[in-house]
């Protein structure tokens, strides 16, 4: 019989933010106006639908259609509906566009951070 005593349970139903005291206290220290709204996003990306998302897009990776119904060349990438919706996640979130629309100190910690949650 296999040993699972090296395996670690999912982070699933768990705030990421919350769970990484290290990065919860650089982001206080950093930007501190960002932590209420990324203990959110934390608690969202470690909901068991965010998960699922994560898993379908893993088991789901984009596909190449280099030619139409009619053998003409169209060079598309279909990505699987849970991408989107990952990346979804993330522009709701405001993060990119948030650096670039302020100049309010600590937003580039926020950014770091929002992207490493999502990551």
């Amino acid at each position: 019989m296999a040993s699972t005593d090296n395996l670690v349970d999912e982070w699933v139903g768990r705030n990421l933010l919350a769970t990484d005291p290290a990065l919860l206290a650089a982001l206080r220290q950093a930007a501190p106006q960002a932590v209420e709204p990324l203990t959110r996003y934390g608690a969202e990306l470690g909901s068991p639908d965010t998960a699922q998302l994560a898993r379908d897009a893993n088991r789901h990776g984009p596909q190449l259609r280099q030619l139409d119904a009619r053998g003409r060349r169209i060079d598309l990438i279909d990505f699987h509906p849970s991408w989107h919706a990952l990346l979804a996640l993330y522009r709701r979130q405001g993060l990119v566009g948030d650096v670039f629309a302020t100049d309010t100190p600590g937003r580039w910690a926020a950014f770091a951070a929002g992207c490493y949650l999502h990551g």
